[in-house]
């Protein structure tokens, strides 16, 4: 019974990893899109849909490690 609890601990934790990645990740693609928009004003809607594509890429790590603890949460037992 125990084992079971700190298996599913472990796995919520070590899936905060990428949530917390995908947040810094987040402020890093934003802070370059308003660096290269500061720089380059002319070039707004491709860095503003290279920023998006870039985005959707880093948030889809977290909702596939929402899924692997989902996953868990349901198959384990207790």
């Amino acid at each position: 019974m125990f084992i079971i609890i700190a298996a599913k601990i472990f796995t919520f934790a070590f899936a905060m990893f990428p949530i917390a990645f995908a947040a810094l990740a987040t402020g890093i693609i934003f802070g370059c899109f308003l660096l290269g928009l500061s720089r380059n004003p002319t070039e707004k809607d491709i860095l503003f849909s290279n920023s998006m594509v870039a985005f959707v890429i880093v948030e889809s790590f977290v909702f596939t490690a929402l899924l692997v603890c989902v996953v868990v949460w349901f198959t384990l037992g207790a």
